[in-house]
């Protein structure tokens, strides 16, 4: 019996502010303030909860200005692929669970200290 492996399946989310485009795809937070990095965060849970997992912007989908973003205040957006993930696998358990690379390694950096 041979096993094949599921193709991913992907979805549209619309409206994503471009402004936390690098976070999203480096996982880089050095342009952002306490705000915007939890409304990041908050947005990634909700799309995890939801089964989804952002992958990168569609090409040729940026938009002028949306005053009604996905997320934040009023602001240039794309559209990106989001593929799906089952609630119920481990790495959405483990995101669920856990911080973002950055804020663990703050929070290792902030032990070393003490």
């Amino acid at each position: 019996m041979s096993r094949r492996s599921k193709k991913p399946q992907f979805k549209t989310v619309g409206s994503v502010p471009c402004w936390a485009a690098n976070y999203f795809v480096n996982a880089d937070d050095s342009g952002l303030d306490e705000e915007d990095k939890r409304l990041c965060v908050e947005f990634e849970k909700k799309l995890l909860s939801m089964g989804l997992r952002l992958i990168c912007p569609i090409e040729n989908t940026r938009n002028e200005f949306d005053p009604w973003p996905a997320f934040g205040l009023g602001s240039d957006v794309e559209d990106w692929w989001a593929e799906v993930v089952p609630p119920e696998t481990d790495e959405t358990k483990q995101y669920n669970e856990t911080t973002k690379p950055t804020e663990l390694n703050e929070t290792n950096n902030n032990q070393k200290r003490e």
